[in-house]
């Protein structure tokens, strides 16, 4: 949408009816944090909109990085839109491949190509994130959901480092009495292939005592290589993690919330041990610090049009009415049909008595997400305790209790057994896991992934909830664009799993998805549209909320000269909302 103005001054007058523009010049046209003469530092010590963080009339709202975008804007094309929207379509874009590789890490191994596949697709083309995208000040939430994956990423690299065998003390205690048992058993009862080349004329006493020496050496020089290596990662990996979430953060509030997710994926799809338990302390440390010196910060302004249900004085109204508005926004997830810039105002009637229908959508959507939680916790404990009987019962060794199919190779299992006796390898003990550093696909089971989805799916959303704080608006859809990644994860499981289980039904699934997909692809596209000029936008909100969508149509039309559509327009307004005093003056 074009934002050049020839005069914005000439605006200021209809500021107050004139929402879109008013957002646009504060962020963007009339902000001092985008100029080249403004110091960087100032963009650390200002809000959002350029307003000191000390000062009586700041919004409170301290997202530095974005600012820093579009400065960087600024510097390149000053104010020419198609630079500030060429880069929101190219944060899109690289938040889809991020959801992709999420995908493939935390979806079951026979699920993993069709279900990733599936949930970037859905992720690409969903309507509800059109004003994130086409919207330029959506800039917050586009970093803000890049940082958020890429603070993942680290975290499940972190975990997987975490539990390399090598770099516990213990572990190589246990390996060490491993590869004596093993030396002990092939010199005294099996014939083992070890390296003769060089030993050919030594007697059997040397030879043992070299080759013991040997392999004891080189075995610890790549234990204390290995352990070097996996801990300089481990701690990188995690510090990284903090320091992209910090940078969500700073891009838009709701991205802390990532350490809440990275906590999820720990419980969910690692083991309980005391490494898992550090790991698990320094997220938890690093929140509470993060959000104590956020806190400090003024807490934003709004009116009450903004957000009515907060300054309703009735108690039962709040709590029915913040209760129905999830499920009123996971339905614009499911079926983003009807879409508006605004939802202020009366947009959603608050639910002031029982007996209103609504309350029995959000006690059915409440019943069965709380039932669908249990189920999968319950099913999750059993599988980690079926899991942890197996491993104990099959894979330990009795003597040194070390995983014997983590510390070998396939090859080296099969080449190196007791019953072979023409050995080609020349070494049988495996140094290090090889799989490591890979996503280990026993632990990925179908219930930790949707667990882990509706984590992705709800905390992002919880501070947009008015649980914790009261926010300046009802509905916006804007914040659903990281919480969509969870509602992807789970379309995605669900398509994938369908389509093993139902093989003689996928083309009737391929037929859904393609229908669905198409009618989110038009649905974004004409959403766009809407999103071309002020114009198109307040009349594509007429039917949500008709006053003000009508009041900010009659000031465009004002300032185009279009002067009996404006009276119009401001008369229509006021036929829905009469006491409302700029589209009086405006009038």
């Amino acid at each position: 949408m074009s934002f050049q103005l020839n005069d914005p001054s000439a605006h200021n007058a209809a500021v107050a009816g004139h929402q879109l523009l008013f957002i646009i010049i504060r962020a963007i046209l009339s902000n001092p944090d985008l100029l080249s003469k403004t110091p960087w530092k100032r963009l650390f010590e200002n809000d959002f909109w350029g307003t000191p963080l000390s000062d009586s009339g700041s919004h409170g709202s301290y997202r530095p990085l974005c600012v820093l975008t579009f400065r960087l804007n600024h510097l390149l094309g000053g104010s020419q839109p198609w630079g500030y929207h060429l880069v929101n379509v190219l944060l899109h874009c690289l938040a889809t491949a991020l959801l992709i590789r999420v995908a493939r890490l935390i979806l079951p191994k026979s699920k993993q190509k069709a279900g990733s596949a599936v949930a970037g697709l859905v992720f690409a083309t969903h309507p509800i994130h059109t004003e994130t995208v086409a919207g330029v000040v959506g800039r917050a939430d586009l970093a803000a959901c890049n940082f958020y994956f890429l603070s993942l990423l680290a975290y499940i690299a972190h975990v997987r480092y975490r539990d390399v065998l090598c770099c516990c003390r213990k572990n190589q205690s246990d390996a060490r009495k491993y590869h004596r048992l093993v030396f002990a058993l092939q010199k005294n009862v099996t014939s083992c292939n070890w390296p003769k080349r060089h030993i050919r004329d030594m007697d059997a006493a040397e030879r043992e005592v070299l080759v013991s020496k040997t392999n004891r050496n080189v075995m610890m020089r790549n234990f204390s290589l290995c352990c070097l290596r996996d801990k300089v990662k481990l701690w990188t990996y995690i510090g990284l993690c903090l320091l992209l979430a910090l940078a969500a953060m700073l891009s838009k509030e709701t991205g802390i919330t990532v350490l809440g997710v990275c906590f999820v994926y720990d419980v969910v799809y690692n083991p309980r041990n005391k490494k898992q338990t550090n790991s698990l302390l320094i997220l938890a440390s690093a929140l509470s610090v993060i959000l104590a010196v956020r806190l400090q910060t003024r807490t934003p302004q709004f009116s009450t049009a903004d957000n009515p249900t907060a300054r309703e004085a009735n108690l039962l109204a709040r709590f029915l009415t913040f209760c129905y508005l999830p499920v009123f926004n996971f339905w614009l997830l499911i079926f983003p049909n009807t879409l508006s810039f605004d939802w202020g105002m009366e947009a959603i009637p608050r639910i002031t008595s029982l007996r209103d229908g609504r309350n029995a959508l959000s006690f059915v959507f409440y019943c069965g997400l709380g039932h669908a939680l249990l189920t999968i916790v319950k099913n999750l404990k059993e599988h980690k305790r079926h899991k942890m009987k197996d491993t104990t019962d099959k894979s330990a060794c009795e003597v040194c209790h070390v995983n014997c199919y983590d510390v070998h190779s396939p090859s080296c299992r099969s080449t190196n057994n007791n019953n072979t006796t023409n050995f080609h390898s020349t070494s049988c003990v495996c140094q290090r896991i090889k799989t490591a550093h890979r996503t280990d696909s026993k632990r990925v089971t179908t219930t930790g992934s949707i667990l882990f989805s509706i984590a992705l799916l709800a905390l992002p959303f919880l501070p947009a909830t008015n649980i914790l704080f009261y926010v300046g608006f009802v509905v916006a859809e804007r914040v659903l664009y990281i919480p969509s990644a969870g509602l992807c994860l789970l379309l995605g499981l669900a398509s994938a799993t369908f389509w093993n289980r139902y093989r003689k039904y996928r083309p009737v699934l391929w037929f859904v998805l393609v229908v669905a997909l198409l009618a989110f692809s038009a649905k974004t596209v004409r959403r766009n549209r809407d999103w071309h000029d002020e114009e198109s936008l307040y009349k594509s909100a007429i039917a949500v909320n008709p006053p003000k969508a009508y009041g900010n149509l009659g000031s465009v039309l004002s300032s185009q000269g279009r002067v009996a559509e404006a009276e119009w327009a401001f008369r229509k307004a006021l036929q829905f909302r009469p006491n409302m005093a700029d589209v009086h003056y405006n009038l």
